[in-house]
């Protein structure tokens, strides 16, 4: 005599949620540990979908962005321009500095950093210490002023744009500007 046939709905209100994969037969009755075993990994895959689409919907706060000072010193054929970063306490410099071709001048930027207390903490010369950038190319730059090292950090910064004329030799402080920590 052969068992009497189960609907979905008997199997389902006498069968326990359980992972069976073992050999024996399953308690419910032949053919329901092949729905038991895939209803089981349907479960996972969607607990495992619902976690992923949770993580990309609830993830982490992005951190506040440090603030941004442009700054630029100009004279009439040279200047600097770029953008500081304003860290906890060292600053990034990314820029240029332009000198003129047709009029024969050359330029040079000089960043100082001070601290709260006026004092100098750091120091750049751009493209270095007594070289200039002639032509009306750009000459690109990216560092850091480092004051790791300083209670407070840098509060402020001073650029001194500085031109040489090469036929003459004159060189003079074309521009100066002075930036503050943004607040």
């Amino acid at each position: 005599m052969t068992a009497p046939k189960r609907t979905f709905g008997d199997i389902a209100a006498n069968s326990a949620v359980t992972l069976d994969t073992g050999s024996q037969p399953h308690p419910a009755g032949p053919g329901s540990q092949r729905r038991h075993i895939h209803r089981t990994w349907l479960m996972i895959v969607t607990a495992v979908l619902a976690t992923v689409a949770g993580i990309a919907v609830t993830a982490a706060p992005a951190q506040a962005a440090y603030p941004r000072t442009f700054f630029g010193a100009y004279d009439n054929y040279t200047k600097a321009e770029g953008t500081f970063v304003w860290y906890n306490r060292s600053v990034q410099v990314g820029g240029g500095v332009w000198g003129a071709p047709a009029q024969g001048e050359c330029a040079a930027v000089v960043f100082t950093a001070y601290d709260q207390h006026d004092r100098q903490v750091a120091r750049a010369a751009r493209p270095g210490d007594n070289v200039y950038q002639c032509g009306g190319d750009r000459y690109g730059y990216g560092f850091t002023l480092d004051a790791s090292n300083v209670v407070g950090g840098i509060r402020k910064i001073e650029i001194n744009l500085y031109t040489w004329i090469r036929n003459s030799g004159l060189v003079f402080l074309a521009d100066v500007k002075v930036y503050h920590r943004p607040s």
